[in-house]
């Protein structure tokens, strides 16, 4: 059974006691495990910068995040989606092959109409996990931050859904702008290790 967080008091600037139920963040990991981790089909790249995005979410969904772990999934990241990284890899036509067969069903697994299937599924349980964020977190630089990273999965899960294609490199600038915000909010307590 899980442990249900104490109620926490404090007094606003007014002077008046504010209590309130503190952010059970071990149900958002748990709901992001259960429903989006490790459940996006295509292998290789586009697999990993996904991966990477959950971990910054999963990250961020603990009482106290490692802000060292959540800073490198972020400069992962930054290696395939921001071009003015020093260490930026990019991505290879054939990464973009790759998931482009995936998407269209040329593979040997799974026919077009199974890949729109999985997908629909995937977007609407991130979106279920995007809600649940948005009602639970109270905090509102750290909610910013959790959803931008979610924002982040769903720009990659449907770049072949838009036009025209073009990297999330816009998004994935704002989630790394809100993630920063977020860690420098409290450097003692998480580890923040700039980045």
């Amino acid at each position: 059974m899980d442990k249900v967080p104490p109620v926490v008091c404090s007094t606003d600037a007014s002077g008046k006691v504010v209590c309130q139920q503190p952010i059970d963040y071990a149900k958002l990991y748990k709901l992001q495990n259960s429903t989006i981790e490790h459940k996006f089909e295509p292998q290789g790249i586009w697999e990993l910068m996904v991966t990477h995005a959950g971990d910054v979410f999963r990250g961020l969904s603990k009482e106290y995040p490692d802000g060292g772990y959540v800073g490198e999934k972020v400069w992962r990241l930054s290696r395939y989606l921001e071009p003015r990284s020093k260490e930026f890899f990019g991505l290879e036509q054939g990464d973009f092959t790759e998931y482009e067969k995936y998407v269209n069903g040329e593979t040997e697994y799974y026919t077009k109409e199974q890949i729109k299937v999985n997908q629909a599924k995937y977007l609407a349980d991130l979106k279920a996990l995007k809600e649940a964020t948005e009602k639970e977190v109270t905090d509102p630089v750290r909610k910013v931050c959790m959803v931008d990273s979610l924002d982040m999965i769903s720009e990659l899960v449907d770049y072949y859904g838009k036009s025209p294609q073009a990297l999330p490199s816009k998004q994935f600038r704002k989630m790394k702008s809100s993630v920063k915000k977020c860690l420098e909010q409290a450097p003692h307590r998480w580890g923040y290790n700039k980045f």
